[in-house]
């Protein structure tokens, strides 16, 4: 089982795992997981006692069925994009091989070269994403060209930076944990890989919705220029309609995944205490809640002034129905929600990590050397 890639995502509100690979450019699931909610600490991160309980219960899980000692062995961790900043920088190496052949090392050298150099202060390099790839005789590639004869190779890269407190904290749990790993990549990049590659737009505004936050990304040229992180989420909007006279949660959550946010629902399409009124009044502090959402991530939204850019949403709290036509009508620009139609992990929820899953499938990764990265803990960038 040496082909299977864990996944290992530390979200805004809890943990995500799968386990699947890539064969013949198509994706295959094999295990999902998702902890249970995990409060926050101080800093708005996951807290880090529940994190081991939730990532000891999730390997145990798979240990137990799989019963490989080794199926940790591909482990890639995704991180939230919180702080994010990216520089590019171009190296130039000389091909090691003595008949000139590009080979992984190559590869490595490069990123190697280009790490020594790319700092920024406060953040921490988390991946160094190859743009593009060229030989002696000035050739591109989209993908490493092993095998290929070849003096040099010079490799275009796009250097991803996330807060150095964000990074520290999570790759401490795994450490301690010891867990191996051997790439680590970044929510929203991931996102955008996975939704460019199944759709026919490049250029648009990614909107992950999870309970405690909103990661919003614009994304051109099938690239992510910015993200920006809110501390705000679906949950805001839950707690605003909770307001409203509302006193039992359970029933509104109910009520808004049974109807979503249907402009046009009849309001005797669900019985609740035998008082159709009572529906109307959940469906009101609802869409009360939401507008509220919306109106607080508008001034983020507005501030990428192309109205032509589509919204494409997605997330853990993005498969209510109606939800694109609502944020529509608000925002008036097109929305897509996108959802996964990967057998194992379907819907808007596992899209980052699927994305991860894409990633690791290019040539250019290696999950047989193990490099130290400058934090200290076990890293294997590009």
């Amino acid at each position: 089982m040496n082909n299977i890639i864990s996944v290992i995502e530390f979200t805004s509100t809890d943990i995500k795992m799968i386990l699947g690979y890539k064969f013949h450019k198509k994706t295959y699931v094999i295990k999902t997981f998702i902890s249970n909610k995990i409060n926050l600490d101080i800093n708005s991160l996951l807290d880090k006692s529940s994190c081991y309980d939730e990532i000891n219960r999730m390997i145990d899980d798979v240990k137990k069925e799989f019963k490989d000692p080794n199926i940790f062995s591909n482990l890639v961790v995704l991180l939230p994009s919180i702080g994010y900043e990216t520089s590019k920088s171009t190296t130039e190496v000389m091909t090691v091989d003595p008949s000139s052949l590009i080979i992984q090392n190559d590869y490595q050298n490069s990123v190697e070269k280009v790490t020594s150099s790319c700092k920024i202060s406060g953040k921490v390099l988390v991946y160094n994403e190859p743009l593009s790839f060229k030989d002696s005789f000035n050739r591109s590639y989209n993908d490493l060209p092993i095998g290929l004869k070849s003096d040099k190779l010079i490799i275009k890269f796009e250097n991803q930076f996330i807060d150095e407190f964000v990074y520290n904290h999570y790759m401490s749990i795994l450490s301690e944990l010891n867990l191996n790993v051997k790439l680590t990549l970044l929510s929203s990049v991931c996102a955008s890989h996975f939704i460019t590659s199944f759709s026919s737009i490049s250029d648009y505004i990614q909107l992950e919705i999870d309970e405690n936050h909103s990661l919003i990304s614009q994304v051109l040229n099938k690239r992510v220029e910015s993200s920006t992180n809110l501390d705000f989420g679906n949950g805001f909007a839950i707690n605003q309609a909770m307001s409203q006279n509302i006193s039992n949660k359970n029933e509104l959550e109910r009520v808004l995944l049974e109807n979503g946010l249907d402009e046009k629902i009849s309001y005797d399409a669900i019985d609740i205490d035998n008082n159709e009124v009572s529906l109307k009044n959940y469906m009101n502090a609802i869409k009360y809640g939401y507008d509220l959402y919306l109106n607080k991530l508008k001034p983020f939204i507005d501030n990428y002034h192309n109205a032509s850019l589509p919204l494409v949403l997605y997330g853990k709290e993005a498969n209510i129905s109606s939800l694109d036509i609502y944020f529509q009508n608000f925002f008036q620009r097109q929305v897509f929600v996108f959802e996964s139609k990967v057998i194992g992990a379907r819907g808007p929820k596992f899209i980052n990590c699927l994305g991860a899953l894409n990633i690791s499938s290019y040539s250019y990764i290696s999950f047989v050397d193990i490099k130290e990265n400058n934090t200290g803990f076990s890293d294997l960038r590009g």
